[in-house]
């Protein structure tokens, strides 16, 4: 009895509903450390079904805003993780991308797998408040990234949420877990997603993520293949370079699977180039359209 006590309080706290799956604990040590370590400015509490989560928004430093990317983080971790989140996250806005960098639900990383599933089912109602949270600023040019088994939840949420408003997705050493439950195997999701996918990874990766390299993008070919034969143009028509990413000769030409030799999973020393990677594909296949801010607006309104 004391330690459901002990639960309920904590969720309490967080306001995070007794039934989820989420390790609460854990959440509250990240956003306790976060909040106490990150700038003011960058907090933001997302409301969920009876409660809310931490994420971190930095806005565009460049002022010409592009779009802003929600990144979702790996397993056990936090919105400012130190491998690849909190590099991308604050890389971002120098080129013009605002991002939302969320706390995904979490158990201890040394949780078997097959703990991890529950995790899913909590996963697109935090995607959908963070979409929400960016609509409400006047953000509409909405892309995904993810990294490790974020980008495997990433691809599943997409995978199942075409009117999501994401218009691009961006997997960072996405895993592909076989066997599990078919939400973590990233091949099955791939095959179903019609937008710009770039599938990027590091030469010392982890196993898993190399050795399915291939399977993911043959995957990905059978969702261009989908398209093609099917003319679903419409997803695409909400890219802000649709025609790049669409001719009729070749079919959907918007996925790229790029490989960052000597860098590991952490890509640790491989920063810049990974972000520079990210923002490169981003200006090809989800930028072109300077986002008016609020301010912005009401002032082209008043004259």
């Amino acid at each position: 009895m004391r330690n459901f006590k002990h639960i309920l309080l904590i969720c309490t706290f967080l306001g995070i509903p007794t039934a989820y799956a989420t390790d609460s604990t854990l959440e509250k040590q990240w956003s306790d450390e976060l909040v106490k370590t990150t700038d003011e400015g960058e907090i933001a509490w997302l409301d969920i079904k009876g409660g809310k989560f931490l994420s971190l928004y930095r806005e565009d430093t460049t002022g010409t805003l592009q779009g802003a990317a929600i990144i979702l983080h790996s397993l056990g971790a936090h919105p400012n993780w130190p491998d690849v989140i909190a590099p991308v996250r604050n890389l971002l806005p120098t080129y013009g991308w605002a991002t939302l960098s969320m706390q995904m639900p979490v158990m201890p990383m040394g949780e078997p797998l097959a703990q991890h599933v529950s995790l899913f089912d909590e996963m697109p109602e935090r995607i959908q408040a963070a979409v929400g949270y960016l609509q409400a600023k006047g953000i509409n040019n909405i892309v995904l990234i993810g990294y490790g088994l974020g980008a495997a939840m990433g691809a599943s949420f997409l995978a199942t949420n075409e009117a999501s408003g994401i218009k691009a997705f961006v997997g960072i050493s996405l895993v592909a877990y076989e066997g599990v439950d078919d939400r973590m195997y990233s091949p099955t999701s791939l095959e179903k997603i019609k937008l710009p996918i770039l599938d990027i990874y590091g030469g010392r990766d982890l196993d898993n993520v190399i050795l399915t390299s291939k399977t993911r993008a043959n995957a990905a070919r059978k969702a261009v293949i989908a398209v093609s034969q099917q003319q679903e143009l419409t997803p695409f028509k909400q890219s802000a370079t649709a025609q790049a990413a669409f001719t009729k000769r070749s079919g959907f030409i918007a996925y790229r699977q790029f490989e960052i030799p000597g860098a590991d999973h952490s890509f640790r020393g491989f920063e810049d180039l990974l972000g520079k990677r990210i923002i490169g594909w981003l200006k090809q296949h989800a930028g072109g359209i300077t986002v008016a801010k609020p301010a912005d607006e009401a002032k082209n309104q008043s004259e």
